[in-house]
């Protein structure tokens, strides 16, 4: 007997009630006869349909849908991941489509050239709402006046906008500026995002903004924190007779003028100190969940679409008959397979990953933020999208039901090694069950 301690049985229990918010695609689909029936009978046109044509592009519309449309079902539960993961996943399949048959110099690919630029665009629109949507709540719930509110909104928002310019610019500088130069929507793009860095705080004049911003708002700080000027008993306190102490105030008054004046002054700028230091632990905090939120998830879900649609490529060049040898084709099943398991294993990563909210939080907290978001969303989520891809496992059952169909291409090493498999399950099973009725 397994004795575990009761905060053992609470953190499992709490794990199966995040678990349970996400839904087990493949056991529901297998409570449903006819509905496994026609999705076994759709995979087997499908596939025959794509051995027919032999098409890269094709075979790659023909994962994505099914694919994105499996994640999305079982995400559906999250108010976050139900339009997050749809969206990013077409836009980014659309921009590794259009750029892997784009030509920075051929005039004849420019609608595919124009694809990626637009996917582009608004990928990178996307980033910027949501960034600085998760700015302008700093003030949202805070006790402060509407001016405030409004002057941290606007630098929040500012801030947000040039650090998804920054990283945008960081990330298609070097190999992409050729070619969105070559398309129509890539140069004003280009410029876009050049005109925004334009109003970084390094420049004068945004600097000049920003210190105007810093001082209204620390002004405002006044409210919580005021400025308590000391009286004029307070300076030099000294214990005089009379008549000198008469003589004395001559200089206490000045003194105590100059006192309260320079107080004013060190508690305003410190205030102004304060509201810096927030802004710019907030600002790296935000850069921070900005790169973790925005930039990772889609840079490990543009790999899993370059992935798959290099095996793609592969799969229509082996299907259209031009490889020849038995060891071209073992390394073709091999470097296939491993592409898509690649694929697979960087879409289980990207897509739970892009529920993390952009929030105002200080720099020093956000591990234990990404650490929470993990335990709370990212594994159970994880955990559910990757159980929902054992639905392709239906694969190893069409491909060689599909060979055999007329017009289809014959049988080869993929059909031959799925059936071989399928087979090599079904002996071992009945192996098993006659040793175990055996004893």
């Amino acid at each position: 007997m397994i004795f575990t301690s009761g905060a053992t049985e609470e953190r499992c229990q709490g794990t199966n009630r995040v678990a349970a918010r996400y839904h087990d695609l493949a056991t529901g689909l297998m409570k449903h006869t006819w509905i496994a029936i026609l999705y076994a009978f759709g995979c087997l046109i499908g596939v025959y349909i794509l051995g027919i044509t032999a098409n890269a592009s094709i075979i790659f519309l023909a994962v994505q849908i099914p694919t994105v449309g499996i994640t999305t079902a079982v995400l559906r539960d999250n108010k976050r991941l139900r339009w997050r993961v749809p969206l990013v996943w077409t836009i980014t399949a659309m921009f590794v489509w259009g750029y892997s048959q784009s030509s920075p110099t051929a005039t004849s690919q420019g609608s595919s050239n124009e694809v990626a630029a637009c996917s582009l665009f608004a990928l990178i629109g996307l980033w910027f709402v949501r960034g600085v949507n998760g700015s302008i709540n700093e003030f949202k719930n805070n006790r402060q006046s509407p001016l405030a509110v409004s002057i941290g909104n606007t630098l929040s928002a500012w801030g947000a906008t040039l650090q998804v310019a920054f990283l945008s610019l960081i990330l298609i500088k070097a190999a992409l500026i050729p070619f969105l130069k070559s398309t129509i929507v890539g140069v004003p793009l280009m410029t876009l995002l050049a005109a925004i860095t334009l109003t970084s705080p390094v420049s004068w004049f945004p600097l000049g903004l920003l210190l105007i911003g810093l001082t209204l708002f620390a002004a405002v700080r006044f409210k919580d924190d005021p400025y308590l000027p000391k009286g004029y008993a307070d300076v030099l306190p000294l214990k005089l007779p009379p008549l000198i102490n008469e003589l004395f105030s001559a200089l206490r008054l000045p003194t105590w003028l100059c006192t309260v004046i320079f107080g004013f002054v060190a508690h305003f700028v410190q205030q102004v100190w304060v509201s810096f230091r927030v802004f710019v632990e907030r600002w790296m905090g935000r850069m921070l969940l900005i790169t973790v939120s925005l930039i990772l998830p889609t840079i490990i879900i543009m790999a899993a679409h370059l992935s798959m649609i290099v095996a793609a490529e592969e799969i229509a060049v082996y299907l259209s008959g031009k490889q020849a040898g038995m060891g071209r084709h073992l390394f073709v099943f091999l470097s296939v397979h491993l592409e898509i398991l690649v694929g697979m294993c960087l879409y289980v990563l990207s897509t739970v990953a892009l529920a993390l909210e952009i929030t105002p939080t200080p720099l020093d907290r956000i591990p234990r933020l990404i650490k929470t978001f993990v335990i709370s969303d990212g594994l159970p989520g994880a955990n559910a999208v990757g159980r929902s891809f054992s639905l392709y496992g239906i694969l190893f059952l069409v491909v060689p039901i599909a060979a055999t169909l007329p017009g289809s291409p014959p049988m080869g090493i993929f059909s031959v090694s799925y059936a071989a498999t399928v087979i090599a399950t079904l002996v071992f099973f009945i192996v098993t069950t006659w040793k175990h009725r055996q004893s």
